[in-house]
């Protein structure tokens, strides 16, 4: 099988008949539409069981007790058959010719061992693309310097090889629900490039209880993971203003953290980084004051 498609979900039961129609209208079809239901209590498992019966696409369904998007995002490689892993959200709506465009990019790489899959674009559903004007129609380069060299930035389309996804799990804490998937799509970027394309293959809004909208929130429950995110990303080879951002972020989400001993592990806590606490924890007072006025 070429494409696994794979959506996390929670409590979206309203918006997957959207996400569904598109995919039953893509012009290529070698896909799995694989669904990890992170512990929904809607109408989800139904809706699902409903469109199984149709029989117009290959759908695997499976369930989990609510342990955050990274959690299904791990399962969801270990299961997947796909050569290809691409993450489509359930408040997303594919492009017809979508999967068709991310495999005639693919085959034009898929022989090359130096990348990690292909990157296309997301827009708006009023046809504004998530990341501003780009000047390129192809380009080869990993994702921390398409961010950090080129300075583009916005929310992509990324399809994988699975084989590669296979090696770089998300880190699982207990009790923690979160984790920002740029730690491992940077961790990727270290050793592989992917090919951006600049044609946009998902449609997407973002919604007030979305993760995006959430984020700041999402990350100040989940310390520990947020913690050994930016102890990661700031030890990786990243310009010198970058890296003084990720040590400030991890300040900002230090004070979250009641545990203090896990922080001190990560060996991020020393006499020259602990310059820039007075920064992050100003930041840290912001979401504090924000968080209340919700």
């Amino acid at each position: 099988m070429t494409i696994t498609v794979f959506t996390p979900t929670f409590n979206r039961a309203t918006l997957l008949p959207r996400l569904y129609e598109s995919l039953v209208n893509q012009t290529f079809l070698d896909f799995e539409w694989l669904i990890v239901d992170d512990g929904s209590t809607d109408d989800t498992f139904n809706f699902i069981e409903s469109i199984k019966e149709n029989d117009k696409i290959d759908i695997q369904y499976y369930y989990q007790n609510n342990a955050g998007k990274h959690a299904a995002i791990n399962w969801g490689v270990e299961l997947a058959k796909g050569d290809l892993f691409f993450i489509v959200d359930s408040d997303e709506v594919m492009i017809e010719s979508g999967l068709q465009t991310i495999v005639d990019v693919y085959k034009q790489v898929s022989d090359n061992d130096n990348f990690a899959g292909v990157t296309g674009l997301k827009s708006f559903f009023s046809g504004k693309t998530i990341g501003g004007e780009l000047n390129y129609t192809y380009l080869d380069c990993s994702a921390i310097d398409y961010n950090l060299k080129y300075k583009y930035g916005g929310e992509m389309a990324v399809a994988y090889r699975t084989k590669i996804l296979q090696k770089y799990p998300f880190p699982i804490f207990e009790g923690e629900k979160y984790c920002g998937e740029g730690l491992i799509w940077y961790k990727i970027a270290l050793h592989y490039k992917l090919r951006y394309f600049a044609h946009p293959i998902i449609l997407t809004e973002y919604y007030p209880d979305g993760l995006t909208a959430l984020g700041v929130n999402k990350r100040m429950e989940s310390p520990k993971t947020t913690l050994a995110t930016y102890s990661e990303l700031s030890k990786m080879n990243v310009p010198f203003n970058s890296r003084i951002r990720y040590i400030i972020n991890f300040w900002r989400f230090f004070c979250c953290d009641k545990q203090r001993g896990f922080a001190c592990k990560l060996k991020l806590v020393n006499k020259s980084t602990i310059l820039l606490f007075p920064l992050g924890y100003c930041l840290h007072l912001i979401d504090i004051f924000k968080t209340k006025r919700r």
